[in-house]
């Protein structure tokens, strides 16, 4: 794969300042955040939080909002969580083995396939699970969103540990 060409970026200083500085206020309080940037298509959300977190030392991922998949819950969550995911899997083995324990440590078998349904990837990184048979909630209920809500938000928890 050919690396990723260097970013252009014009005229988003002050928001690319904005998500260093509370970085930095991250990074000094030795806290871990999850951090939502919205904007319209095409405005450079990804380019702005590529550019803010490049050279940091941290775990990130960029999901981003398909139009055609409006009917599908989680869309973008889910392409942020496979960004995690690659980044861990790409990340060295030590690095990689430090977040599968956190993982596996938070989720339950139920959670881990519940990861797994909404990216399949994760299965590199948590071992596959079977259904829980009749505690599985119906896939497209307000009980399965609720828990996909659920099991993102473990995820995000397990591995926003800061650096030590």
């Amino acid at each position: 794969m050919l690396p990723k060409p260097e970013l252009s970026f014009f005229g988003r200083e002050k928001e690319l300042q904005q998500l260093r500085d509370l970085f930095s206020i991250f990074k000094q309080d030795g806290t871990s955040e999850v951090i939502f940037v919205s904007g319209p298509t095409g405005s450079g959300k990804a380019t702005l939080v590529e550019k803010a977190f490049k050279e940091e030392k941290c775990l990130y991922g960029v999901g981003q909002f398909e139009a055609g998949e409006m009917k599908k819950p989680f869309t973008s969550l889910a392409h942020c969580v496979l960004a995690l995911v690659q980044a861990i899997l790409d990340a060295d083995a030590a690095c990689t083995e430090k977040y599968a324990k956190l993982i596996k440590s938070s989720l339950t078998p139920q959670d881990a396939y519940m990861l797994e349904l909404l990216t399949p990837e994760a299965r590199l990184i948590v071992p596959e699970y079977a259904r829980q048979g009749d505690k599985f909630p119906k896939p497209g209920s307000k009980e399965c969103f609720e828990y996909c809500k659920y099991t993102i938000r473990i995820f995000l928890r397990a591995i926003a540990v800061p650096e030590r």
